[in-house]
């Protein structure tokens, strides 16, 4: 991935080493989609049409802080918070909202991240935070699907899959211009069902996907599933050997 640099983040402290740990050149000259900036609190992916995608877990109070009921949370159910599920792999973090409201809930978690400014920006905002809640939160710039198959469990775990929905043919507003940027950055997600096939066969106590309310499973019927007002939990027991 190629990018160029505004002079405030230029001028931020081995900012070309930090962009090499996730394999991220930058390239001035010519013409190039994407430009990263950095302004008083963290950095920003701008696109060539003006779309602005940024993460903060401390100044965004709407994405990063919100309220929740604890035990409560159909996501927390549906993950095991009352099997004593301890561990929660997060199989897509993405911008990394889900990643952050299942650590303040309690869970410690790995979010996983294969696109590049992602999980860049994802580290950056991890590593500025002070916030107490998010003391086990932790991100992999890779592939889940490539990770699992290595992976040893320590203690009670289970994986959270959130993969791109479908675009729509048909929709009556424009969704939010970062998420318009978001889905450019990482696309479609085409090995869904590589990737939760990869964690079924892994022993952990679940394996939940978040699906619209409406949308099939990925893969076979799921065993259980939670409703909220706005998305399906469909919830995997994978089977013990």
């Amino acid at each position: 991935v190629e990018i160029k640099l505004t002079n405030s983040a230029r001028s931020l402290t081995n900012i070309i080493g930090r962009l090499n740990r996730f394999n991220i050149q930058t390239k001035d000259e010519g013409e190039n989609p994407y430009e990263l900036g950095h302004d008083d609190h963290s950095f920003w992916v701008r696109d060539a049409k003006g779309r602005k995608l940024q993460i903060d877990f401390d100044l965004n109070k709407k994405d990063y802080h919100r309220f929740h009921k604890g035990q409560q949370e159909p996501l927390a159910r549906a993950l095991g918070i009352s099997d004593k599920v301890q561990h929660i792999l997060d199989l897509s973090a993405g911008l990394g909202i889900d990643s952050v409201f299942l650590s303040q809930i309690g869970f410690k978690v790995t979010g996983f991240e294969r696109n590049p400014l992602l999980a860049f920006l994802l580290q950056e905002a991890r590593d500025k935070t002070k916030r107490e809640d998010l003391e086990y939160l932790e991100f992999k710039h890779m592939d889940s699907g490539d990770y699992l198959p290595q992976l040893q469990l320590q203690v009670p775990t289970s994986a959270y899959f959130d993969p791109m929905y479908p675009k729509k043919k048909k929709s009556s507003a424009l969704p939010r211009q970062e998420m318009v940027l978001f889905r450019e950055l990482v696309g479609d997600d085409f090995d869904s069902v590589r990737i939760l096939r990869e964690a079924m066969r892994l022993p952990l106590k679940r394996v939940v996907v978040k699906r619209a309310l409406n949308a099939e499973p990925i893969i076979d019927k799921p065993t259980y599933h939670l409703k909220s007002k706005l998305v399906r939990y469909d919830v995997y027991l994978p089977i013990k050997s």
